[in-house]
């Protein structure tokens, strides 16, 4: 696990991805919530993948395919009808909301493009696990979190465990083995299904109402990665 640390390339690759990647993204994500909310941020978090086609065709000298520009425009549109059930006042963008949501997708698009053969190298674990403790040692220093009263009872200790473990451990290092094998752009517009099992989390188990804009939504999204997948096997 410590021949990362061996290469000086690697070296600083990985102190990159845990710190402009990693780190830059959880914050500015959470940020953008709170300085507008969950829909908002997740709209504007989800432009990562514009990110990288932008990225992709400017290093490639060409113009997007039919069907990787198709596939943008209706993952994104997806996003938005989940997120905001159509209804465009609940966005509630203001300008330090939408610096701190298009932070996130660039940052988004950074930690999809710089990890890849870091992962093939090392592996997942050893990856995701060094950047995650650099980054909470960093936010450790600035937060200093010892100087607020936190009550830790059993809800308090569950919750943390969640987001921690679940939420992000396990999140990242699966969703990350998958863009070393799908690649960057793939990866990130397949992340895109994320809002769809936040609302089939919320219908079986918080009794959430489920709108016909919401299942427009689920059906573009997941309508775009199978015909993405699709014309991956072909």
């Amino acid at each position: 696990m410590g021949d990362v640390w061996k290469q000086k390339a690697d070296r600083n690759l990985l102190l990159l991805f845990a710190f402009a990647g990693m780190l830059t993204c959880q914050y500015t994500y959470f940020a953008a919530i709170q300085h507008s909310n969950a829909g908002t941020a997740t709209v504007l978090q989800s432009l990562g993948p514009v990110v990288i086609l932008a990225y992709i065709c400017l290093r490639g000298k060409r113009l997007p395919t039919k069907l990787e520009a198709g596939a943008i425009f209706f993952a994104l549109l997806g996003v938005f009808l989940l997120s905001t059930h159509g209804d465009l006042s609940s966005m509630n963008i203001s300008s330090l909301a939408l610096f701190f949501g298009l932070s996130s997708a660039v940052s988004v698009a950074v930690y999809n493009m710089m990890s890849g053969g870091l992962l093939r190298r090392y592996g997942v674990y050893a990856i995701v696990g060094y950047a995650m403790l650099l980054a909470g040692i960093a936010m450790l220093l600035v937060v200093r979190p010892w100087r607020y009263d936190v009550v830790l009872d059993k809800g308090t200790v569950l919750a943390t465990a969640g987001v921690v473990i679940v939420g992000t451990a396990i999140a990242f290092s699966l969703y990350l083995k998958g863009v070393s094998i799908v690649g960057p752009f793939m990866g990130s517009l397949l992340g895109m299904v994320e809002p769809v099992t936040a609302i089939i989390i919320s219908l079986a188990f918080l009794g959430a109402d489920f709108h016909i804009m919401d299942f427009i939504g689920f059906v573009m999204i997941l309508g775009t990665v199978v015909a993405l997948s699709l014309s991956k096997k072909e």
